[in-house]
């Protein structure tokens, strides 16, 4: 297996539903802050399958998380008292434009609380066999605690998500967003889009930002066959000088590039 060399903390290149063909700290345990909210829709949509919900089943806004959204600076959408719009939207609004407030809208409705929430979290990765623990669906800190993974474990999520739910693909790779409610209607380009990287199409992709670290999720089709690279916590002084994120993925790829054609 090829040792990794990017700047990232940790990182894996990897068949979905296969072999790790290289890697760098992938067992290591780090915070990964907002990539949560990849738990909380593979849980949304688990639970429509067990027609808990539909997709069409309304949400309807609290005065409490009517006042998160307009005091989240990040948030790019403020939602008003009693608005109403769907599960479905909830799903689309934290994977295209990673709205916080739609995760905890989603969390109030189908779990009733936070705390629930969390201990059925804690099952979720302990019947799945993920290391881990998830205090927030964002990534919020809370009295010190932090939502915390390994590589290994991010790779055991998303290929829950794109085996159980392959249709997730298409939605993260939706160019643009339309949200109407029965109050407001907004639209929204993809922040993260794209099409192509180089010769390679590009299935899905993700990112999560913070103060310190960044961290990036790729996943590629190569030969019709699906794989993913993981970038964790990249200290976001790497991007002070001229190199980007997709100099990152275009590096992570070369080095295992050469193992990948020869297959």
């Amino acid at each position: 297996m090829i040792e990794l060399q990017t700047v990232a903390q940790s990182s894996i290149f990897a068949e979905l539903n296969g072999r790790i063909l290289a890697e760098k700290n992938a067992q290591k345990i780090l915070p990964i802050f907002g990539l949560s909210r990849l738990i909380l829709v593979y849980e949304t949509l688990s639970a429509i399958r067990l027609k808990k919900i539909l997709p069409s089943t309304p949400i309807i806004v609290s005065k409490e998380l009517s006042y998160f959204s307009k005091k989240d600076q990040s948030a790019q959408i403020h939602f008003r008292i009693g608005e109403i719009f769907t599960i479905k939207q909830a799903i689309e609004m934290l994977l295209i434009i990673s709205e916080k407030s739609a995760a905890y809208l989603l969390i109030e409705k189908i779990f009733g609380s936070l705390d629930n929430w969390k201990i059925e979290t804690a099952r979720f990765l302990k019947q799945a066999k993920i290391e881990g623990v998830i205090y927030d669906p964002v990534g919020f800190e809370n009295a010190g605690q932090e939502n915390l993974l390994s590589a290994r474990s991010v790779l055991k999520i998303i290929n829950k998500l794109v085996n159980d739910f392959p249709k997730i693909l298409t939605t993260i790779q939706r160019k643009r967003f339309i949200f109407q409610s029965d109050q407001q209607a907004q639209f929204y380009k993809n922040p993260n889009f794209q099409q192509q990287r180089d010769d390679l199409q590009i299935s899905a992709f993700v990112s999560e930002k913070n103060k310190q670290t960044s961290s990036f999720i790729s996943i590629f089709k190569i030969k019709d066959k699906l794989y993913l690279s993981e970038l964790l916590a990249v200290n976001n002084t790497f991007f002070n000088r001229e190199e980007t994120a997709d100099t990152l993925i275009n590096n992570l790829f070369l080095e295992v590039e050469k193992q990948l054609w020869q297959e």
